[in-house]
């Protein structure tokens, strides 16, 4: 029996949505610039964190589910272990899984993470307008 894949994109956006409203708070309570710098550690982490975790998750379930696909999609990692997004996104958006659910799941959860990924690093200029705005 073939193990169920769970869509953690919700937990993502409400941990993002928790660390930019806990930053807001911080932001306009100590009105201090340094709060952008904390923003941008944690998110940038953060970012990495999933990104590592959601590559993981797909390069495992085709390593050990379709041995054809992970052969030719190997790129997922390169000789460290650490997943390469830009080699590995032509699989991504690709129509190609060989008619398995769960690779579509894995594929479709980790496209809506790297759009989660896109929208962090687009909050980083207006967050830090705002914290220079607010800091002066």
């Amino acid at each position: 029996m073939q193990k169920k894949y769970k869509n953690y994109f919700t937990v993502y956006l409400i941990l993002w949505f928790s660390i930019l409203i806990c930053s807001t708070l911080f932001l306009l309570i100590y009105v201090n610039e340094r709060v952008f710098t904390i923003y941008f550690v944690i998110t940038l982490l953060f970012a990495m964190i999933i990104n590592a975790f959601e590559g993981n998750r797909i390069t495992d379930y085709l390593r050990e589910n379709n041995k054809e696909q992970y052969m030719k999609n190997r790129s997922f990692r390169d000789v460290k272990g650490v997943v390469n997004n830009f080699s590995a996104f032509e699989f991504l958006v690709s129509n190609n899984d060989s008619g398995d659910i769960n690779i579509t799941k894995l594929k479709s959860n980790y496209k809506k993470t790297i759009l989660l990924i896109i929208i962090i690093f687009f909050s980083y200029p207006i967050f830090f307008i705002i914290s220079k705005v607010l800091g002066y």
